[in-house]
């Protein structure tokens, strides 16, 4: 709630939310109505950073969350083009043949966004994803490419660009199979497979999109990762 409550109304879409103090007040519990609110309590004109009172109510008016969050406000955007219509937006969705991807490509299109569909080998999955958008009503093409080669990532956006004119969403959800291993087992291979996807990959699909993105003054880049990467190696 509170991010949605940051993210769009204050400050608003563009504002990168860095920063946040919390303190859980009481329990909230299925069927509770609450309401989240924000109030500036500070602005910083020389490094564009706003503080702002955080709290959420269960209503009647219970406070259950107070904290402090900073977000800072990109100044070189013009207020006038800092947000765009649902409907406008082309989003590139790199592995949503199936999972979490897929997931992510049907409701960026439920919500309005043209979409493509991005898989590595499984074309049958990727098509019937496109075919469940395409009854939603949506807009989706599905390419082919593997992220670990630079010259299919770049297919990849030029396909958008062929298909839809531009892009403007970029979400980097694609993962390479993860082969669990013990710790000395583990090669220089295992993890280059994680990097060629993940990062060159991603950086290579994100150098290709900026540009356009700041031509039009307008563009979203996430990253999806597996909290997997992030746990104590098996049998270590």
């Amino acid at each position: 709630l509170v991010s949605r409550l940051i993210g769009t109304r204050l400050p608003g879409p563009g504002s990168v939310w860095f920063g946040q103090e919390v303190e859980f007040l009481a329990p909230i519990r299925a069927g509770d109505q609450v309401e989240a609110s924000v109030t500036v309590t500070h602005v910083s004109r020389a490094t564009g950073v706003v503080v702002l009172a955080t709290e959420v109510r269960r209503l009647p008016g219970t406070p259950v969350l107070r904290g402090r969050a900073k977000v800072r406000v990109p100044r070189f955007i013009p207020q006038a083009r800092r947000s765009m219509q649902l409907s406008e937006m082309v989003a590139i969705v790199t592995g949503s043949s199936k999972g979490l991807g897929a997931v992510i490509a049907r409701t960026l299109a439920r919500n309005g966004l043209r979409v493509v569909i991005n898989y590595a080998q499984d074309g049958v999955a990727a098509e019937q994803v496109a075919s469940e958008i395409l009854k939603l009503g949506g807009k989706t093409i599905a390419v082919q490419a593997d992220l670990a080669d630079a010259g299919q990532v770049r297919r990849l956006f030029e396909g958008a660009v062929a298909a839809f004119g531009k892009v403007d969403v970029v979400v980097n959800n694609a993962t390479p199979p993860i082969r669990p291993k013990p710790l000395l087992e583990t090669t220089q291979e295992d993890l280059g497979a994680l990097l060629d996807v993940y990062v060159k990959g991603s950086l290579e699909l994100v150098r290709l999109a900026v540009p356009g993105m700041r031509g039009r003054k307008f563009g979203r880049i996430v990253n999806v990762l597996t909290s997997y990467l992030s746990e104590v190696p098996p049998n270590l």
